[in-house]
């Protein structure tokens, strides 16, 4: 594993999510999760604890990062955002993008079968689903505009406009889980 060309995949292996799983403190658990998700070419941002949002000020899409030295800053030992939650930023014509899926009935009448969705899925706390996609210029943020309780979280072609929250984060103790190993080309 390491960092990934543009138009090269990245793959979240099963192997790395296992070592990281068996750091006990989950500081340094978020801290080495949050340099995988940056070695692989994603951009990330700090998510408060227990939470799903933003800090309230110092960090925008815009400030989402891949940098390892800017990564070791806000979650590294003595971090500003040490022990936070992260962030996937979604957007832009070199990132990801992600469908957060909340009702898996909609999902499957939704999803025709010549669809290739070709990336990382993880488990939220709330018993959800996000998939990891490239992002497309048809990927922007939206609400059940695809189906009743399918959102998508996208930008534009020059910047990330939303986020969602992964691995090994967690919301009320519950964490989000890697559920596959899946490559996905950036």
């Amino acid at each position: 594993m390491g960092c990934s060309e543009r138009g090269q995949y990245v793959q979240i292996r099963t192997s790395k999510i296992n070592q990281i799983e068996s750091i006990e403190n989950r500081e340094d658990k978020i801290h080495a999760a949050a340099i995988m998700y940056v070695e692989l070419g994603i951009r990330i941002v700090p998510i408060r604890p227990n939470s799903k949002a933003l800090p309230s000020s110092g960090v925008n899409y815009q400030s989402a990062s891949r940098k390892p030295e800017i990564i070791n800053r806000w979650f590294g030992v003595g971090g500003k955002y040490r022990g936070w939650n992260i962030g996937i930023a979604c957007g832009q014509s070199d990132g990801v993008a992600a469908i957060d899926i909340d009702n898996q009935e909609e999902w499957e009448r939704f999803s025709p079968d010549n669809y290739d969705f070709d990336g990382p899925v993880q488990r939220t706390p709330s018993g959800g689903t996000h998939m990891l996609v490239k992002w497309t210029k048809e990927m922007r943020s939206s609400t059940s505009h695809l189906a009743t309780g399918i959102d998508t979280r996208g930008g534009d072609d020059s910047s990330c406009k939303s986020h969602i929250v992964v691995w090994p984060s967690e919301i009320n103790g519950i964490p989000y889980e890697q559920q596959e190993s899946i490559k996905l080309t950036i």
